[in-house]
């Protein structure tokens, strides 16, 4: 049976999952990365949209909104007659040339970036950061010069958004491989739960990567849907260790024709 056909069956049939259990290690492995893959598809399609929309909305802001301004000689300067200030999305954007604001005004702001004639100040969730311009003595950076900025990020963000995926896909990897073997671990405690001595740790391995799929299934939809429940890891392991349950207890007694199969084999 090929690995989509796994998938499948692992959506809804403990029986069928059984039948697995003495497969080749290797075929395991290849369906953990398949089912990582096939979950993690929702949640890297809403990270490369909201990357795009982070860029155009950057976009947006810097050249339509934003004035001629300069930062040189660790000294902001702006082509504004008064503070210019601008809220996107709960965030407030400050040009303060003429440093109008003081801290305690502009804290009033809530979370916010102010940029004032000598410094930039941050206030993000009750924390405060000032970073003096005067470091950046010698560095030059101008409204045209972030406009270039963007649009060579614009060409890379098919890149970004690859790279940030492989790089996601390697740890959510991890994290299923982390949980098939600690859910094996405890399946073992089935063996004698249930009268099934010719398990092995390999055959509860085996089956654990079946059994994780609709857990990790259903969890991966909800979450794309913007449904987020407490204590997943927990749950989906709950849930995980019930179905293994009902896999094992499939099992037949009578299939004791053990095959000592390698385990490195495919």
């Amino acid at each position: 049976m090929n690995i989509f056909k796994q998938f499948i069956k692992s959506l809804y049939s403990p029986k069928e999952m059984a039948n697995f259990y003495q497969q080749g290690i290797g075929k395991t492995i290849l369906y953990i990365f398949f089912l990582v893959l096939v979950t993690s598809i929702p949640f890297f399609i809403s990270i490369g949209i909201a990357i795009n929309q982070l860029h155009s909305a950057a976009e947006t802001v810097v050249k339509s909104d934003l004035p001629e301004f300069v930062i040189e000689n660790g000294e902001f300067t702006a082509d504004v007659d008064e503070p210019l200030i601008m809220d996107q999305d709960g965030l407030v954007l400050m040009l303060d040339p003429n440093s109008e604001f003081s801290l305690s005004e502009i804290e009033d702001f809530g979370d916010v970036i102010a940029l004032q004639r000598y410094e930039v100040i941050t206030i993000i969730d009750g924390t405060t950061e000032i970073f003096d311009l005067g470091q950046t003595d010698g560095f030059t950076i101008s409204k045209s010069d972030l406009e270039s900025l963007l649009d060579t990020v614009g060409s890379f963000i098919p890149l970004i958004i690859f790279l940030f995926a492989a790089i996601m896909y390697i740890l959510f990897s991890l994290g299923k491989f982390i949980q098939v073997t600690l859910l094996g671990l405890v399946g073992l405690i089935l063996k004698g739960s249930l009268n099934k001595p010719f398990i092995k740790y390999r055959h509860t391995w085996i089956l654990s990567a079946y059994a994780v799929t609709i857990p990790t299934v259903l969890f991966a939809l909800l979450e794309s849907i913007g449904i987020y429940i407490p204590y997943t890891t927990i749950i989906s392991f709950t849930a995980a260790f019930f179905i293994l349950y009902l896999i094992v207890k499939e099992l037949k007694e009578d299939v004791k024709e053990e095959q000592e199969e390698d385990i490195t084999q495919w």
